[in-house]
């Protein structure tokens, strides 16, 4: 790959490479037809030097020695012969300085060879990432199946106790969106039309729901989870707390004093 950057482009990408390779003899080619090219002018060039000899201080009207030709025309048309020679030994020089900087055939082969089998191993690497994945996927989809039920059936019974009963189902998508359910009605509600105290109700009994099923005898802390309750539902949230206080230590933090109230009151 080295070897191709001294003449390609830099990178590290066989499909880059065999690309630089390829544009390299096709550069070969243009040589040998552009020396084939300079060979056949300076024959030409030649030709017309011995045909036409040293040009004398002559009479441009005298055209008898040169065939009816006019001097000037043929010192005009040698010049533009030397200026496409110079033109084309320009282009032979440069496609030499690339031809050089190639190096050895040989060593290009082996140096592709290398990066095919580096590209093997990566073809093999990433089966391998794509096999895992797929597992990962076949895992995550199993889990869903079997855990989003039980964490829906509690955060529907957690969510109406919470909403006076306003709901009964609580749906979680393959996506993890979750849509909730009126009794009678055969339409889900997005979450997005939810009000904002509605939303954190049904955040409220999805932490949990969840947490009762992963980790039932962990600690909750809960911040400033009721400041978009009015009083009544935040009275029935410090009982279903309060419930749930009695297998796990609850941490509530608040800004203000209402729950500290209520949870005295009762």
């Amino acid at each position: 790959m080295q070897r191709v950057d001294a003449f390609g482009a830099r990178t590290e990408d066989l499909n880059v490479a065999r690309k630089s390779v390829e544009t390299a003899l096709k550069t070969r080619s243009s040589l040998d037809a552009a020396r084939f090219r300079v060979n056949q002018l300076k024959t030409t060039l030649a030709d017309r030097r011995a045909l036409a000899g040293p040009l004398p201080q002559i009479d441009p009207g005298d055209r008898v020695r040169y065939g009816g030709a006019d001097p000037m025309q043929l010192a005009a048309a040698l010049g533009r012969c030397e200026a496409e020679l110079s033109a084309l030994q320009t282009r032979l020089d440069t496609a030499a300085g690339r031809l050089s900087a190639m190096g050895d055939s040989l060593a290009l082969e082996a140096g592709i060879a290398r990066s095919r089998e580096r590209l093997d191993e990566l073809n093999q690497k990433n089966a391998a990432l794509s096999l895992a994945l797929d597992a990962l996927g076949e895992a995550n989809r199993e889990l869903q199946a079997r855990f989003s039920p039980l964490v829906c059936q509690r955060a529907a019974e957690l969510f109406s106790r919470l909403t006076g009963g306003r709901y009964e189902k609580v749906l979680l998508s393959s996506d993890m969106s979750v849509s909730v359910q009126e009794p009678g009605v055969p339409v889900t509600r997005l979450l997005q039309l939810l009000s904002g105290g509605t939303i954190d109700q049904l955040y409220l009994a999805l932490r949990l729901a969840i947490s009762e099923l992963l980790l039932p005898e962990a600690p909750i802390v809960l911040d400033d989870a009721l400041v978009a309750f009015d009083d009544e539902r935040a009275k029935v949230a410090l009982q279903v707390l309060a419930e749930e206080a009695q297998s796990r230590q609850i941490l509530l933090f608040t800004c203000q004093s209402r729950e500290g109230r209520l949870a005295a009151a009762k």
